[in-house]
């Protein structure tokens, strides 16, 4: 059977992206395959589909060379299950989940394994489930894993109405902490809403200038080195970098030396997928202690016009990508 998706064959611009019909994607024993809902943008899908050099080209080793191995792209996915591989017993056809699509998401149906997803919170619509798995879990084991968060910290939150940021405030705030959010002044409102206890407006104020000390310090979009904010933490304080790909090598091993030579560390982590973390958001969504914020949504047809949109930068919050009008 056919299905229709966005296939991108060759790097490039977001034109190059085309709606077509494809065969629908064959599980194996360890996988599920699921109707798509809902979607979103990540910096992950700029990568493969523009092909940009990352640490000296080597995303390309990963990506494809010439072309791209991943033709359809979408890491994100929210939706319902319709079939099962032999191998997996914790879920059953028509469970609503969320979590990472192993064939791409922009998609009518895509499958993935087992363990990369959850069944999405009852409060949350697949649109709102379909944007956070790999801004929530960026922002989850950024915080717990990276920063070793702990109650009763003074966390300060540097991007924190992007994708990652707004994720990290609220579940900083569900480990008991005080939260600084560090974004734009036109985003105040936003992450206030999100539950930050106080904001700065990084265009007007250097909260590395201040007399305010952190305990954890989480850069979720990794412009720049330990270096700038070593000021701002405390004797042990951790200073946690999103890791993004476009950080060089040569900040990246200079930040590692921070680490032999100070009480204040850095910290870097890859996120990966985890059905207990999804599980643990679910919750939180549950009750009512996590939310997605969604600045503009976009139909299939509309995919290149999201992609544009998105690299633009200043996104606030999360775009959504539509698949099917119920989401």
């Amino acid at each position: 059977m056919t299905m229709k998706a966005v296939v991108n064959e060759k790097y490039g611009s977001p034109e190059g992206m085309e709606l077509k019909e494809i065969d629908k994607p064959i599980h194996e024993d360890d996988e599920v395959l699921i109707k798509t809902y809902a979607t979103s943008v990540n910096t992950l899908d700029i990568f493969y589909r523009s092909g940009m050099k990352v640490f000296f080209g080597l995303s390309r080793l990963s990506s494809g060379i010439r072309r791209p191995h991943k033709t359809v792209l979408g890491f994100d996915i929210s939706g319902e299950i319709v079939e099962i591989g032999k191998d997996v017993t914790d879920f059953k056809v028509g469970d609503l989940v969320y979590g990472g699509a192993s064939s791409g998401a922009n998609a009518e149906f895509a499958k993935t394994k087992y363990d990369k997803i959850a069944l999405k919170a009852s409060n949350m619509s697949h649109a709102e489930a379909g944007v956070i798995s790999v801004a929530g879990l960026s922002a989850l084991q950024g915080l717990r894993d990276g920063g070793n968060i702990q109650k009763g910290q003074n966390v300060l939150i540097y991007g924190a109405s992007g994708g990652i940021g707004t994720y990290a405030v609220q579940l900083a705030k569900s480990f008991g902490t005080t939260v600084t959010a560090v974004a734009s002044g036109k985003n105040k409102d936003l992450v206030l809403g999100l539950g930050a206890d106080y904001f700065i407006d990084y265009t007007k104020e250097d909260f590395t200038r201040n007399e305010e000390k952190y305990d954890l310090i989480f850069d979720t979009v990794a412009k720049s080195p330990m270096s700038r904010w070593k000021a701002a933490l405390k004797p042990n304080g951790i200073f946690v970098n999103a890791g993004s790909p476009s950080m060089s090598i040569t900040r990246f091993m200079l930040n590692r030396l921070v680490n032999k030579f100070s009480q204040k560390k850095y910290k870097s982590f890859d996120t990966q997928y985890s059905r207990k973390d999804l599980e643990f958001m679910a919750k939180l969504a549950e009750e009512g202690k996590f939310r997605s914020a969604i600045e503009k949504t976009y139909s299939l047809e509309e995919i290149a016009e999201a992609h544009r949109h998105y690299e633009g930068g200043h996104t606030a919050g999360k775009i959504a990508v539509i698949i099917r009008e119920d989401a």
